[in-house]
């Protein structure tokens, strides 16, 4: 049995271990990130029109992304992806674009979350990567 004495130090104890602040956790789970872009932006499958977006994961593995308007009303899609890495974390929200020919749309490649190193990776179709890098339609023959 527990003296009088040990008791009471163990409840002071709990009561002080319940009054130590602990850090807010700010980073949500799904890594919801809101993007502006100035102009048209391509993504596989759809081309967004110029606006604020909400980019988020959906599954646990974060490997499949949903992209939404900004108030998370209107869906614009969910993107299969696939890990891309780089050498420091980024210390804000950065989207990378990649390279398309005159007139195309910005076509996004990748994006990563405040200072993580590792992001998604955008898998665009044969034909919609092809027409964003050329101009053109592969023809058929």
């Amino acid at each position: 049995m527990l003296s009088k004495k040990v008791f009471g130090l163990m409840c002071a104890v709990a009561v002080f271990a319940s009054l130590i602040p602990t850090p807010a956790v700010a980073e949500p789970a799904d890594k919801r990130t809101l993007f502006t872009f100035n102009q048209p932006v391509a993504l596989p499958g759809v081309t967004l029109p110029a606006g604020q977006y909400l980019f988020r994961f959906v599954d646990d593995g974060h490997k499949v992304v949903q992209v939404l308007s900004a108030d998370g009303k209107q869906a614009y899609g969910m993107f299969l992806t696939l890990s891309t890495d780089r050498f420091e974390p980024a210390s804000k929200p950065e989207v990378r674009f990649m390279e398309t020919a005159h007139g195309m749309p910005a076509a996004l490649k990748a994006w990563w979350y405040p200072g993580e190193r590792i992001g998604p990776e955008f898998m665009f179709p044969a034909e919609q990567a092809y027409r964003l890098t050329h101009g053109v339609s592969r023809v058929q023959g």
